[in-house]
C-alpha cells in the first residue's frame, strides 16, 4: 500500500457555481472521468466559460501527476451569491470528500 505522502488529490473549485448554473452538475465532483463529462456539459452549454478549462487543465495536471503519485481529481463548487455563501458551500464539499 502506497504511503500518505504517494497520494495528491488536485483540486479544482468554481466559485460561482457555474457548473449547475450553466451545465445543471451539481458538485462535488470526483474522478477523471466524472470531472471531464462535467466540464464537457458545461463547455457545451457556455462555450467562454473558464471554469470548464479549469476542469479539463486539473485532469491534464493529474494525468501528468499519475506517473509517480497516487492522484485523485476533484471540483468543488459554491454559490452565485458569492460571498460566504460560496465559502460554506466549498467547504461543506471539501469536508464530504476528505
Amino acid at each position: 500500500m502506497a504511503k500518505e505522502a504517494n497520494r495528491l488529490l488536485v483540486l479544482n473549485i468554481d466559485i460561482d457555481n457555474d457548473l449547475f448554473e450553466k451545465g445543471k452538475v451539481r458538485g462535488p465532483i470526483i474522478g477523471k472521468k466524472n470531472c471531464t463529462e462535467a466540464a464537457s456539459k458545461l463547455a457545451l452549454a457556455d462555450p467562454t466559460d473558464s471554469d470548464a478549462n479549469a476542469m479539463f487543465e486539473a485532469v491534464r495536471t493529474a494525468n501528468e501527476l499519475s506517473t509517480e503519485y497516487i492522484v485523485e481529481v476533484a471540483t468543488l463548487t459554491g454559490d452565485k451569491k458569492l460571498g460566504f455563501t460560496a465559502t460554506r458551500e466549498i467547504i461543506r464539499q471539501l469536508e464530504d470528500i476528505i
